[in-house]
C-alpha cells in the first residue's frame, strides 16, 4: 500500500472517531434548541411592536345638572268626613213619621224622625192649666199683700206654686221639643235603620249622617320619617 493511501485512511479513522465523540452533544444541543425555539419565538412575538392599533372605544356622555331631589314617602291613609254622627232619639217614644229621604242631602235644623207626642201633649197641656192659675193666685196674693189683707207667708206660698208650676211647664215643652229629631248640621244621611211605628230608645240608631264639604286624611307615619314631616307638606 502506498503513503498516500495509508495517509488517506489515517484520516477516515480519526475522523470517525471525533464524530463518535461529537454526535452525543450535539444531539443534547439540538434537542434543547427545538424545546427553547417556540418560546424564543413567542417572546419575540409579544415584545414586538402590534402591527394594528386596536379600535377606539365608543362613549355615551351625559352633561350633569343639578337639580333638587324629591323623596317621596308611600302612605296608606283613609279619608274621613269632617263631621260625622249617629242619629238617635233623646228620648223612649214610637216613631210617629220619617221626614227624610235616604243618601239625600239635609240641612241643619231639618226635621228628621217625629217621636209620638201626644201623651206629652196632653200633659203639657193639664200643667198649662196649673200654670195659669198659680200665676192667677200670685197676683192676688201679690195684691192683697200690698194692701195689708193677707201675710207673708200667704204670698211666699203662692209664689213658690208659680215658680213649680213654671219649672213643670219648662221641663214638658223641652221633653216636647225633643219628640222631634232634627240634623244637627247639614250633610248627607245614610240608610235608615227604624220604620215607622217602631219603639226607639236613645241607644237605638236612626241613620248616620256625615258632613262631605271637607274631608280628613288620617295616616300613620313611620317613626323614622317623623323628624322630616311638617305642617304644609304636600300631599300626592
Amino acid at each position: 500500500m502506498s503513503a498516500v493511501a495509508l495517509n488517506f485512511f489515517l484520516h477516515i479513522f480519526f475522523f470517525m472517531q471525533l464524530m463518535r465523540r461529537i454526535l452525543p452533544w450535539a444531539a443534547v444541543v439540538v434537542l434543547i434548541t427545538a424545546l427553547a425555539l417556540p418560546k424564543l419565538i413567542s417572546q419575540n412575538t409579544d415584545n414586538g411592536p402590534s402591527s394594528a392599533p386596536p379600535p377606539p372605544q365608543l362613549v355615551h356622555t351625559r352633561t350633569v345638572k343639578p337639580q333638587v331631589l324629591n323623596e317621596v314617602i308611600r302612605l296608606n291613609g283613609t279619608l274621613l268626613a269632617e263631621e260625622a254622627v249617629e242619629v238617635r232619639s233623646e228620648i223612649t217614644g214610637f216613631i210617629q213619621g220619617i221626614h227624610f229621604r235616604e243618601d239625600s242631602l239635609v240641612e241643619k235644623d231639618q226635621l228628621l224622625v217625629k217621636i209620638d207626642d201626644r201623651e206629652l201633649v196632653r200633659q203639657l197641656e193639664t200643667v198649662r192649666q196649673r200654670y195659669q192659675f198659680a200665676t192667677l193666685q200670685e197676683e192676688r196674693q201679690r195684691r192683697l199683700l200690698a194692701e195689708g189683707g193677707t201675710t207673708q207667708a200667704a204670698y211666699d206660698e203662692a209664689l213658690n206654686n208659680l215658680n213649680i208650676q213654671r219649672a213643670e211647664l219648662a221641663l214638658l215643652q223641652t221633653r216636647l221639643d225633643r219628640t222631634e229629631v232634627r240634623a244637627p248640621f247639614s250633610g248627607v244621611i245614610g240608610l235608615r235603620q227604624v220604620s215607622p211605628g217602631a219603639l226607639v230608645q236613645p241607644t237605638t240608631p236612626i241613620a248616620s249622617l256625615v258632613k262631605l264639604d271637607t274631608l280628613r286624611l288620617d295616616f300613620a307615619v313611620p317613626e323614622r320619617y317623623q323628624a322630616r314631616v311638617r305642617t304644609g307638606m304636600e300631599l300626592l
